[in-house]
Order: structure tokens, then sequence, then C-alpha cells
């Protein structure tokens, strides 16, 4: 059995504590309205995606299940909220078999989800949550969450390997498969509702507002490793590592022939993901800075180096050499603190939350300097930490 229009299922069940009247009236007062808040649908791409453990703990391939019983994880990746939600697919009994299924959300401190339908049997697989907040909905802390774990199993009557993504038909229709995220995005006018959501797709007696979503069943296995250091502005010309953290630099690397490039968090961290084993050259680009490459070698395991890569990163005038240009954008900013409207962070680069002469001293190490004679330290990063 498919649960169809969830949706008013719910109004069917705030009637039992509210009248009809009343339940126009709370969609209107917390949003519903057409002139009610900006919503924040639309503004993300969810991604719901299958994770599978075989018996012995091994992740498994989704692509290529054969016969036997796995847990599999069901999520959803860049959502921030949720008021409302229902997936809906439908499976073959004598391929596939679930059991054990639980629905975490519910459970989840703090986040005031219900779990409002479950059903996994006779071919039908539904389950769908709605917010207890019915004012606004429940945010997602990670932007992202868990949504399913269950166990299923598959018949050794099948011959080939089981694609999770053809043997689990998921419903596009956005009447049974969506994701709303808040309460506000339901516009009521007399017994007409125009719902505004996440879907896989359109239908022609869907009455509202389709923004895209993805689901992939069997997503492909991660087969590199992650890579992470950190990048640092350089104290002096001749120093190899970086003394204090840069924020906001781009740090890209060519894997697999395509250009993949992550940003330094407020710890001048960067994390790659994914990346195979081998020898990858990485540039560094920094708006105050001096571009560099630096070497990434990657075995059988994950990079977790807590080595600065060093930068020049006083080049506050952007003209490529360290001069009297920067010396002005220094003196336009000296004394100003953090929290002020013209504090700005990649001048304060020893991170003491003003711009005084602790930042001038590093400038004058570097004055003369020009990006097109300077010279960086050879600096390797691999699971053995440095290598020069």
């Amino acid at each position: 059995m498919q649960l169809e229009k969830f949706k008013r299922k719910l109004s069917v069940a705030l009637a039992s504590v509210l009248t009809c009247t009343l339940i126009i009236s709370f969609f209107n007062i917390y949003g519903a309205a057409a002139d009610g808040p900006i919503s924040s649908v639309g503004t993300q791409t969810p991604v719901m995606f299958a994770q599978f453990t075989d018996s012995s703990g091994q992740t498994a391939d989704g692509n290529a299940l054969t016969p036997g019983t796995y847990e599999m994880v069901l999520r959803v990746d860049d959502l921030a909220s949720i008021s409302q939600m229902q997936f809906t697919a439908s499976y073959d009994p004598a391929l596939l078999a679930f059991s054990d299924g639980s629905l975490p959300l519910a459970s989840a401190t703090g986040l005031n989800i219900n779990a409002v339908q479950s059903e996994f049997s006779n071919g039908s697989f539904v389950f769908a949550y709605n917010s207890g907040n019915y004012d606004s909905n429940s945010a997602l802390a990670a932007n992202g969450a868990e949504l399913l774990r269950i166990n299923v199993t598959v018949s050794d009557n099948n011959d080939t390997a089981v694609d999770m993504n053809t043997a689990l038909q998921v419903d596009k229709n956005p009447n049974r498969t969506f994701i709303e995220v808040d309460y506000g995005d339901v516009t009521v006018s007399g017994t007409s509702y125009f719902y505004k959501c996440y879907a896989l797709s359109t239908a022609s007696d869907f009455n509202g507002e389709v923004h895209p979503m993805k689901c992939d069943l069997s997503p492909e296995l991660a087969t590199g490793h992650s890579v992470s250091a950190y990048i640092g502005a350089l104290a002096a010309p001749s120093d190899e590592y970086g003394s204090y953290p840069v924020t906001g630099a781009q740090v890209s690397v060519e894997v697999g022939g395509e250009t993949v490039t992550a940003e330094t968090d407020e710890s001048g961290k960067f994390i790659f993901n994914d990346v195979p084993a081998g020898s990858y050259t990485a540039t560094v680009s920094y708006k105050y800075g001096f571009t560099r490459t630096f070497t990434i070698e990657v075995a059988d395991s994950d990079v977790e180096s807590s080595t600065m890569v060093g930068i020049v990163a006083c080049d506050w005038s952007k003209d490529s050499v360290i001069n009297s240009n920067d010396k002005l954008s220094y003196l336009s900013l000296v004394s100003v603190k953090t929290g002020s409207d013209k504090y700005d962070l990649g001048v304060d680069i020893d991170r003491n939350g003003v711009i005084n002469a602790n930042d001038k001293i590093i400038y004058l190490n570097f004055v003369g300097t020009k990006s097109v004679d300077f010279v960086y330290h050879n600096t390797i990063i691999s699971s053995a930490e440095v290598i020069q």
C-alpha cells in the first residue's frame, strides 16, 4: 500500500484536535499566507542516498548486492531543516525483503520530529516525518541527517547482483516523495493547499511549486582517501612553514582530469575527499597572497597532516609586490579590532584580534619582495607528515 498524499493526512490528524476553521487559521498565522516570510526552499539541493554494510561489517556496493542481508542507511545531505517529508518506493517481494526498520529523527534529542508513517512489506516501502514545531520547522544542525536504518535481504533466487536503484523503485511524484522545509511554505485558500517543496520531479496532479532534489540508492563507492593540511602566513621570507592560519585561501588539485578546490577554514585547514593514491601538485591562491604550489603524496591511507604550508600573505594592495601601497592599506586599518565593520582578518596576520604593530613587523620583513621573484621552499605533504 502506498501512502497517498501524506500532507493532507497530516491535516486530518490535526483536525482531531482542532476544527477545520482553526487549521486554516493556523496556517495563515504561521506564514502560510502569500505575504509570509521568505522561505529557504530552493536555496539548497538536497541529496538522498543509501549506504550498505554487509553482515561482517564491510561496506557493500549498492550497485551490485549479492544474496544476503545488509544494513541499509538512507540519509539526506544539503538540507537545513524539515517541516514534513515523505519517501515512497516499491519493490518485488520475491527479490527483496525488509526488516527491523527504525526512523532515527524521531528519537533524536532536541529535534522534535515525529515519525508519522512507516511500512516496509509486501512491496510497499514508505516512511514519513513531520516536525512538532508547527510554527516553523526542525533545524538540522549538521545540514543533513540520517533518515532510515533498515535491514534488506537479497533473495538467493536471483541469478545476478542487485542494483538498488533498480530494485527499489522510488516514486518520483511530489505528492508521495517530497521534503518540505517550513510550514510557512504552505499557502491555504479555502480548502485548497499550495505547497512549496523539494521533489524528484513535478506532476500534473500536484498543486504546488517543486524545487529539485536528488536521490541515489546505489552511489559509487569512494575509492580514494581524504587529504588535509593547513595554509598559513609566513612570518619571514626565509621561513618554510606558516606561523599564522590563513582563512579563505583556495587550494586546488587536479584529480582524475578534473580540478578540485578546497577553501581553508578559520584554522587554515583544507580538506580533500576521495583522492586516489598518487602524487599531486596543489596550487594555493589567496587574495592577499603570492600564489604557490606544493606536493601532496597519497599512498594507501588518508593524509592528515599538521603541516602549515607557508605563503606570503601581506600583499594587501594585491599588486604582486610588497611595497608602500601595502603600508597604506595597513595604515587605513591600524588599531581596528575584531567586531568592527572595518576589521579585516587578512590584515590582522597574527590573529590577535587587532590590527597593530605586530602585523606591521611581518609586512616590514617582506618589503621589496616580488611575487615573480619569490621562491618558496619545496614542501611535500604526505601520510608521513613532512618530507623535504
